[in-house]
């Protein structure tokens, strides 16, 4: 890291306004293994219908120029109803899972992901409602 920096509007402040800055608990941290961060579902209610589910998450501690395996398991009541696995590169990723023809029945249901190999340490819920389309 080579710098913190903050801006100021000066035409918010009048002259000789005071503006004090605290901060607390900072720290920079380096991921030294692949890790998922931020994992949410891009949609949180699906069509029965829906043949993939779109996921956005950040994946750090990976080399600049390596890729990692990234595994994804669509459960509904703790059961896997289908599970995929992709290839990801560091940094923010926009991932569609496809879950196969199988037509999803309504109800709850969570995504699961980590890193291949190791447990799922990310998570989203999302809903699936009866198509409106035959």
């Amino acid at each position: 890291m080579r710098q913190i920096q903050f801006n100021i509007s000066e035409s918010n402040y009048q002259h000789g306004d005071r503006i004090d800055f605290f901060l607390r608990d900072l720290a920079l941290t380096r991921y030294a293994e692949p890790t998922l961060f931020g994992f949410i579902a891009e949609n949180t209610v699906l069509f029965t219908d829906a043949r993939r589910v779109p996921v956005h998450f950040e994946l750090l501690g990976v080399k600049s120029d390596a890729r990692t395996s990234v595994r994804c398991e669509l459960r509904r009541d703790g059961k896997v109803v289908a599970d995929t696995t992709c290839e990801a590169g560091r940094g923010a990723q926009r991932v569609m899972f496809e879950f196969g023809a199988a037509k999803l029945t309504p109800g709850n249901y969570d995504v699961h992901a980590g890193i291949a190999g190791g447990p799922l340490s990310a998570g989203a819920s999302l809903r699936v409602v009866e198509s409106p389309w035959p």
